[in-house]
């Protein structure tokens, strides 16, 4: 009988209730004892009405299978230096406060977005608005996404300041220049066959990307995952950035949040767009907090895509996928790389 050895791990937990960091925690506990500590660190506690529905890692943000409660959370998938969102599920809450609740989104959703179509909501002490900027839906969206919020809206169009081939050459010449850092353990591909295939217009960019673009930007990236409405953020570490831009991540899609006086989707509005803040100002709170209050409208919208569900038709030869997985195998058995979700 094979008997796994234990040893301890580093991992931060991360809930809209707070965060912590274990830095020895036991591998070899099970999937139900460690539902006990991440409750008693990032919950309410014991006595709470809230219990562990979904732990995610990685980036894009994957579910950890803990189906069994009782496997070793070593053989879930979570690994030392690990960040896990986690979603709390409420048990046996009363009607009232579920009510209230329900009136609380309610509210929202009439305060903020009965005026218009465009999804926003007003920047606390501030006369602009906080408004998505949807992102053409083009294989390139997270390319996109980063041109408009550092050069404009125009940027990242034909003809542009910031193409995304241009970013796509910034993401090889640093993967290819930095060998010691972006290897084939850590790109999931021999080197040269990852820089082929982002090089290419139909490849999606994912947490590799967003991480190289923080550093030769230097800024902070915020992508706030719509699903679990936390912020997933990307920075270099050893160069402490002054500014930051937010990225709304659906679950497949990348879009952009702006500042504007104007309520519009006029070209000639956007031009006014805003989409870099300093960081660590009363602004950048306040910029924050308006874009979970927007995440959370966004939520009852169904805006998100369960990765691990949805299912995809391959734009080049038409067959259906499921999830996120499935997607990338026919990727990378066929080449294919041009998706569309189906409805």
């Amino acid at each position: 009988m094979n008997v796994s050895k234990s040893s301890s791990m580093r991992v931060r937990l991360k809930s809209k209730y707070g965060t912590a960091s274990l830095t020895d925690l036991d591998d070899s506990i099970t999937v139900e004892e460690f539902y006990k500590i991440v409750n008693d660190k990032v919950g309410t506690g014991e006595s709470s009405n809230l219990s562990v529905s979904d732990l995610k890692t990685g980036f894009p943000p994957k579910a950890v299978n803990t189906a069994n409660k009782l496997l070793p959370i070593q053989e879930t998938g979570i690994k030392d230096g690990d960040q896990v969102m986690i979603t709390f599920a409420e048990t046996g809450q009363d009607a009232s406060k579920t009510s209230g609740s329900a009136g609380e989104k309610a509210a929202v959703k009439q305060d903020s977005h009965s005026n218009s179509d465009i999804p926003h909501t007003p920047i606390e002490g501030s006369d602009e608005f906080l408004i998505l900027r949807n992102i053409p839906d083009d294989n390139s969206c997270i390319f996109n996404s980063l041109s408009y919020a550092l050069y404009g809206p125009d940027a990242y169009k034909p003809g542009g300041q910031c193409p995304p081939s241009v970013l796509r050459e910034i993401v090889v010449d640093t993967i290819l220049s930095r060998p010691e850092v972006y290897n084939e353990a850590i790109l999931g591909r021999k080197v040269h066959d990852y820089c082929n295939w982002i090089s290419k217009k139909d490849s999606w960019g994912g947490a590799i990307e967003l991480g190289i673009f923080a550093g030769h930007f230097k800024l902070q990236i915020n992508c706030l995952d719509i699903e679990s409405g936390q912020f997933i953020t990307f920075e270099n570490e050893n160069e402490k950035p002054s500014s930051f831009i937010i990225l709304i991540y659906s679950g497949i899609h990348y879009d952009v949040l702006a500042a504007n006086k104007r309520l519009s989707n006029s070209e000639s509005d956007k031009k006014g767009d805003v989409c870099l803040w300093k960081l660590d100002s009363l602004q950048s709170h306040k910029i924050k907090e308006a874009s979970l209050k927007l995440c959370s409208f966004l939520q009852t919208q169904n805006y998100s895509t369960n990765t691990t569900t949805f299912r995809v038709r391959c734009l080049v030869c038409y067959k259906i996928l499921i999830g996120e997985m499935g997607a990338s195998k026919h990727a990378n058995e066929t080449g294919h790389f041009n998706f569309g979700e189906v409805k």
